[in-house]
């Protein structure tokens, strides 16, 4: 089968329909990647695998074409009765296009839905090629969702068709991703290459780079954990590859793989925890990190472990990964040491912090080295990450072996077993039954009955610290470390004195810990036991201004970093101020003003709204006598509007359900009832309160939406009105 590829220039009109543009995260729902997923045809073959090599191109007008970028598919029709295509998982309808729209893709549906309620990611599904037909000039889909709407698992989308470039019947399924809701809603607004993607990638894998494996996804398989090319020395880390995956955290690579041997990044290993972890997306106005704008898709994952779990939280936002500030190095890769700190971290906080107490603080290291000795890199008195590994071994999912590799890079294979056995201690021991159970911060999911249960209290004092989140499995834990029978103090008598024995050699001395000499123990200085060098920063914190004080003048900011004088606990010392920086600007008609210390945008004129028409009308000419349907808006005051529906020429037939949207915004107005035998509606109130700028560019677009009768909801009795505009102007 052949699909639409890059040789081909894309095709669309100049004012294209069926875009839901301006999406917010959560308008998406969040879709279920684990077994549960719907098959997108029924009794379908393979006519056309996803990825084909080089082995498996051919010509097509004179190019050689191979690296196709989705799963073709095909089926029988039967009794004439086209085969259905159906939703692979529920989302949301962020695009529904005629072939003329849609270039060599042909009758199109894309369906955007998100893979965890904690990840930022969106996953888009293609369906292309749906069925059309030309009857004496009358123009018919078989396409049967609409922009915006949202669709069940299994929800029809449309029947098998050969439109666009297409030589037969079948449906290019493809699945795109994109790293945040802003680069998803930059490519829906500049459509073409930048939303559909390549056909063919003629070699270039590069262009392939946001695709995934469909059939994968569909059949939960990694090509190099399942079928004859799988990866034979990486079978233990089956379940936890595949886990990653049906929990929403990872999809692998766009090859199909899922990476087992290849690295981590830093960028990734913020991400994959804060999924796992669970926790809703923080997103600070000030950057913690130089390298980590907020403009970059990483920047709510390394935000949010740099706040959770409180105490300590699994990124130290006072660490630095090179000199002259603070950075976190996204890009780089991150190590076994490293990558185990976050994961205990995260997962296991007030356990660890026990533990560590009990063994290397507040104890002996004695106990430990029995444990960890077998490690041939790892020094319990010397090396920082000792404390992690020893909690490693006894949680069970550090293997003992003669070396531990600190500084090796760590495998994805690794990484996806440590977080996945993070996951199941934090949500309960049998943690499918609690995949969609997301319990408070101070509490765990218990697996049989899908109850939270609540951690014991704790006290944080200087000794003990304290982390809301972690949680245990139920049960007893059976830990290999038996803490030692306490000792009779040298100040307390034996109640009975016990008789000499004869020829008994004297008791030898037991020996006493070593005690580690400290200079500090606390402070902004203090790295734990020593002073940092001079020159450390301690502190940084954003200050604010106004560029002036003139209408449209902009708000700055300026970073300052505090740096460490010496051996100085509260770190007092040198202050640098970075340049200012613009941070928002004022239009024309605002003054910055400073308010509370942060500059703030005074509007000096009067909002003045204004409509770009009274009444609006379209025909809607897919209907029996092309019905003329007018929306009517009339001001009540400022912001407060009142609107109603007409059929001109006639009456409404029958019960309708009618609704207002908003197509510049994405905003849905309620939904209402009209009895029949009339010709206009009721008039109805709405606000356009959140039309915050002002100008024709950034003005409401409304129209009415009619379903007639009002139990269809098939988009062949689905009518609109014409659309009228409301802008907000300074007075």
């Amino acid at each position: 089968m052949l699909g639409f590829f890059s040789a081909l220039r894309f095709v669309q009109a100049a004012t294209p329909s069926g875009k839901c543009q301006e999406l917010k995260l959560k308008e998406i729902p969040v879709g279920r990647f684990d077994l549960d997923i719907a098959a997108p045809m029924v009794s379908a073959k393979e006519t056309q695998k996803y990825n084909t090599s080089h082995g498996e191109g051919f010509y097509y007008q004179g190019q050689y074409l191979y690296g196709h970028a989705g799963w073709d598919l095909a089926a029988n029709a039967s009794d004439g009765v086209r085969p259905a295509i159906s939703s692979v998982v529920k989302g949301k309808v962020i695009l529904s296009y005629a072939d003329t729209y849609a270039g060599g893709w042909g009758e199109s549906v894309i369906v955007a839905t998100r893979p965890s309620k904690y990840s930022e990611e969106i996953v888009t599904f293609h369906y292309h090629h749906l069925h059309n037909s030309w009857n004496q000039g009358v123009y018919w889909t078989s396409r049967q969702v609409e922009a915006c709407d949202e669709i069940a698992k299994g929800g029809k989308i449309g029947e098998q068709g050969s439109t666009g470039v297409s030589t037969n019947d079948h449906l290019h399924l493809g699945v795109r991703r994109w790293k945040s809701i802003d680069e998803l809603n930059n490519a829906i607004k500049t459509g073409g290459y930048a939303l559909f993607g390549y056909g063919y990638t003629s070699g270039q894998n590069k262009l392939l780079e946001k695709n995934l494996d469909p059939k994968g996804i569909v059949n939960d398989t990694f090509t190099d954990l399942d079928g004859d090319k799988k990866l034979v020395e990486y079978e233990w880390a089956y379940n936890s590859c595949h886990n990653m995956r049906n929990i929403g955290i990872t999809f692998g690579l766009f090859d199909g793989t899922f990476g087992v041997d290849k690295p981590v990044t830093r960028a990734q290993a913020a991400k994959w925890i804060k999924i796992a972890y669970g926790a809703e997306s923080v997103k600070p106005d000030n950057a913690s990190f130089l390298d980590v704008e907020k403009d970059k898709w990483i920047f709510p994952y390394v935000e949010t472990m740099g706040v959770y779990p409180p105490k300590p939280s699994a990124i130290n936002k006072m660490h630095s990964c090179k000199e002259g500030g603070l950075y976190y190095c996204p890009d780089k890769q991150i190590n076994r040491a490293e990558a185990l700190k976050m994961v205990v971290t995260a997962f296991y906080p007030a356990d660890f912090i026990k533990v560590f107490n009990d063994n290397f603080w507040l104890g002996t290291v004695t106990h430990a080295v029995s444990l960890v000795t077998d490690f041939e890199d790892v020094n319990p008195s010397d090396d920082w990450f000792a404390p992690y590994v020893y909690f490693g071994v006894i949680r069970g999912f550090v293997a003992k072996k003669d070396h531990f590799y600190p500084e090796r890079e760590i495998t994805r294979a690794e990484f996806a077993k440590w977080i996945t056995y993070g996951y199941a201690h934090k949500f309960g021991s049998n943690y499918e039954q609690c995949r969609n159970v997301q319990c408070d911060n101070d509490a765990f999911c218990f697996g049989p009955d899908k109850s939270c249960v609540t951690i014991g209290e704790c006290l944080t004092n200087e000794e003990q610290l304290c982390a809301v989140g972690g949680g245990t499995d139920l049960g007893e834990y059976e830990d290999p470390y038996v803490s030692p029978e306490p000792t009779v103090p040298p100040d307390v008598e034996p109640s009975v004195e016990p008789e000499p024995v004869a020829d008994e050699p004297d008791p030898v001395e037991p020996t006493p810990a070593p005690v580690v000499e400290c200079e500090c123990d606390r402070g902004k200085c203090c790295d734990g036991c020593n002073y940092r060098d001079e020159g450390y920063a301690c502190n940084q914190d954003y200050v604010y201004r106004c560029e002036g004080t003139q209408a449209g003048d902009n708000a700055q900011k300026a970073r300052l970093t505090t740096f460490c004088s010496g051996r100085n606990n509260d770190c007092d010392g040198t202050t640098e101020q970075s340049v200012w920086q613009k941070t928002s600007d004022c239009s024309k008609h605002q003054t910055c003003e400073m308010q509370n210390g942060d500059p703030v945008c005074i509007g000096n004129c009067d909002d003045e709204y204004l409509a770009s028409a009274q009444k609006s009308c379209k025909t809607n000419s897919h209907a029996e006598g092309e019905p003329e349907l007018c929306l009517y808006v009339y001001q009540i005051n400022d912001q407060k509007w009142t609107y109603k529906v007409c059929k001109e020429g006639g009456l409404f037939k029958e019960k309708i359900k009618y609704s207002l949207r908003d197509n510049n915004y994405n905003v849905f107005f309620d939904e209402y009832s009209n009895p029949v035998e009339k010709r206009c509606t009721d008039w109805e109130e709405f606000r356009i309160a959140y039309v915050e700028n002002y100008g024709v560019s950034n003005a409401a677009g409304l129209q009415a939406v009619i379903k007639s009768p009002s139990t269809c909801s098939n988009s062949l009795c689905t009518y609109k009105t014409g659309t009228i505009s409301i802008r907000k102007e300074c007075n």
